[in-house]
């Protein structure tokens, strides 16, 4: 029998016992409780081992996740030559320096500053060239802030689709996979934190209180959300402090 079946006999057994307390003798009553506390401590390492080993894996699948974002980040800053990006946003910038003079009227075909910016952008997007895509796209999300408050308002809608590109570009399909895959290890690592409170508490341990000693609850801090921010730690840490 393994033990997830030897834990749902104790559960019955503990149910039972809440269900029927009310009308049994004090006899019947200690003799359940017996019975109970003798199965709980035969059965207690088994089920310890069990559940604490699912948990950990649910805790390894979550640092798999993390790193596995950090493979596609990775992934996705090589796919831009740093050379190539700093020269072309070099670029970009100079223009943009030049679209902001007033006196640049004739160089523009008289267009105002947020024409001017808009068309060195969409000259960027229509150039198929991703390294060009992206420099205009870092450029003209940063440059609103430059733009003359008369000039502002029309330029906005440039510099919010430049920001919009620029993190459709930035965030790949790998990236938000692993962004997901995150999320769902968490959770799954959180389910399996609660379930070792359940578990501790059908074989008689007291789980819930900060200072317990249980073996459950030293192991159920190793995941803990910190004004709402999951922490996650090894048992060595958990263990000294």
């Amino acid at each position: 029998m393994n033990w997830k079946e030897i834990l749902k006999q104790i559960k019955a057994g503990r149910e039972e016992l809440r269900k029927y307390d009310s009308i049994m003798t004090p006899y019947e009553h200690d003799v359940i409780i017996r019975d109970l506390a003798a199965k709980s401590e035969v059965a207690y390492q088994a089920v310890y081992n069990g559940s604490v080993g699912e948990f950990r894996a649910a805790k390894s699948a979550y640092r798999e996740s993390i790193d596995a974002l950090k493979r596609a980040e990775a992934a996705e800053i090589a796919r831009f030559d740093a050379a190539k990006l700093n020269t072309e946003m070099e670029s970009v910038q100079r223009r943009v320096d030049l679209a902001l003079q007033s006196n640049s009227n004739q160089i523009f075909g008289g267009q105002n500053v947020a024409a001017r910016l808009q068309s060195i952008y969409e000259e960027a997007v229509k150039s198929g060239d991703l390294v060009k895509q992206r420099a205009g796209a870092e450029i003209m999300s940063a440059a609103l802030s430059r733009v003359a408050p008369n000039d502002r308002a029309e330029f906005a809608h440039v510099s919010g689709q430049a920001e919009r590109d620029l993190k459709a570009m930035r965030v790949t399909p790998e990236i938000e996979k692993a962004r997901q895959g995150i999320s769902q290890a968490a959770n799954e690592m959180l389910v399996k934190r609660d379930e070792l409170a359940t578990v501790g508490e059908t074989l008689g341990d007291n789980v819930r209180g900060p200072f317990s000693i249980s073996g459950f609850a030293k192991v159920m801090r190793e995941v803990q959300i910190i004004d709402g921010e999951l922490h996650v730690y090894e048992p060595d840490v958990v263990e000294n402090t």
